[in-house]
């Protein structure tokens, strides 16, 4: 049995921080979703690995600032964290043609605002990488949405 995200439900190991990142990261998500003409499911299944990877962190960045994926979670890594679980998520979900690259992803998080100095392709890449591991490849499942 998969453990429930406590950034949803705000449990006791729901992290504040967090939880202040995830709300525009998932908006975003969600408007991704439908500019690159995703399903639902896909989006939401995006959103449930997003919500897992995050359940994953732990304080430990000094003052409380949560570390995830051993770096410190700020406001580009939700990002980073969000575009590869709804990539995750559409190469399960969708056709192959509908499924973003990396190059569509990179370009997303550019317009975004994600940092120009650093390789959005290579850290979409390597995040993809860290979830997976993370994750321990289990990211198979249907969100609740795909059975109404």
């Amino acid at each position: 049995a998969r453990p429930r995200p406590q950034l949803l439900l705000g449990g006791s190991g729901s992290h504040p921080f967090l939880a202040e990142l995830r709300r525009p990261a998932v908006v975003w998500l969600v408007e991704l979703g439908d500019v690159l003409q995703l399903t639902h499911v896909t989006v939401f299944h995006g959103v449930e690995l997003l919500d897992r990877v995050l359940g994953r962190a732990a304080s430990g960045g000094g003052a409380g600032v949560p570390m995830l994926l051993g770096r410190v979670v700020n406001g580009e890594t939700i990002w980073v964290l969000a575009a590869v679980s709804l990539m995750i998520s559409a190469k399960l979900n969708e056709q192959q043609d509908s499924i973003p690259t990396l190059a569509c992803l990179s370009e997303m998080l550019r317009r975004h605002g994600a940092d120009p100095s650093t390789s959005a392709k290579a850290a979409v890449a390597e995040t993809e990488v860290q979830v997976l591991q993370a994750l321990r490849c289990d990211v198979g499942g249907s969100p609740s949405v795909a059975f109404l």
